[in-house]
Formats: C-alpha cells, structure tokens, sequence
C-alpha cells in the first residue's frame, strides 16, 4: 500500500498537485513518507491489518496523522476556507492512467483487486469514519455516499448494518472489464 496526498481547490477542473509537489504542505514525522509502501499487507481471506488515518485542525495548521505518527500539515493560510471546519470528507482509492478516457483506460486494480462486495477479509475498507463537528465530539456522519466512475472497472459499498453497526466502506476492483456495453451490439 502506498500513501499519497491530493490537494485541489476547484474540483478537479485546473487546479491539483501530489504529496510534496503541492506548495504548502510540509511534512513533518520521518517514520512514515508519503509514498513510500507500507507494510505489512493484508492478505485476501488471511491477515488483515488496519492504519488510523486522521486529519485534525488543532495550533492554526491542518494536521495528517497516521496512528500516533506525524506526517505534516497544511498551513491554515494554504486553505482559507478551512479555517474552522470543512463541508465534506473524502475517504476511497484511484488508479493512475495516462490513457484517461480511452479504452482499456488501465489494467491496475484498485485496493486488493476484490470487488467491495465481497467485504472484510477480500476487499479493502475504512472504518470507524467520524467526523468532529462543532461539539468537538467525534461522532459518524449523518450523510453517507458512495461513488465511482468505472463502474464496470470499480465499485464501492457501504455496510451500515454490519456487526458492529457502525458504517464500513469497502472500494475496489480488479478492473477485469473496461467500458460499458455499448447499445444494440451484442
């Protein structure tokens, strides 16, 4: 597994940059880089292992955690409309492809390469999603929604009635197929 940061300011449209290419952030903790692999990896329908990930606004900056790790921050001033909140949180994968809209647009799979519905122990998932709302109090969003755009590559699903009861989202995809039937042809 590899960790990377994407920041933009117009979704998506002209503005974005990678990890330490994005003026601004400056990373902070040496035990863990931006992308550099992590290990260990979890195995399908074998060991699974789990990371905390946590963005917090705490002494003016927007901190990246991994578990008790630093690994930096943006500053308040590189993100003027986060000074005291956000009003959405992303959390998923991407694959990289320079052949962006063209067919077959990539063979890289996405997570473990398992479809989100086969779930814990094939496909890769967050859990524990919370949110700190204005209470300061960590709670899970109110609002959950799933998304792909390949979604005969991709897919993602939302276990909200799991175990636990509280909401796992699992994503990925060996991308086995890459457009759409067309209509008509057989």
């Amino acid at each position: 597994m590899v960790i990377y940061i994407y920041c933009q300011k117009d979704l998506y449209r002209k503005t974005g940059c990678f990890d330490l290419t994005c003026s601004g952030f400056a990373q902070m903790g040496s035990v863990v880089a931006l992308r550099a692999s992590l290990k260990p990896c979890s195995l399908s329908f074998g060991a699974q292992y789990q990371l905390s990930f946590s963005i917090l606004l705490d002494s003016g900056q927007w901190w990246l955690k991994i578990g008790p790790n630093v690994i930096g921050y943006w500053p308040i001033a590189l993100v003027d409309n986060l000074k005291r909140s956000a009003l959405m949180v992303e959390r998923g994968g991407e694959v990289y492809s320079e052949k962006v809209k063209k067919s077959p647009h990539t063979n890289t799979q996405m997570g473990s390469g398992s479809s989100a519905h086969f779930r814990y122990g094939a496909a890769c998932y967050a859990n524990n999603l919370r949110i700190q709302d204005a209470s300061q109090q960590l709670k899970f969003p109110e609002s959950l929604q799933s998304w792909t755009d390949k979604i005969y590559s991709y897919n993602t699903f939302y276990d909200v009635n799991g175990p636990s009861a509280k909401p796992i989202f699992y994503f990925g995809g060996p991308c086995t197929y890459t457009d759409p039937p067309k209509k008509g042809r057989k």
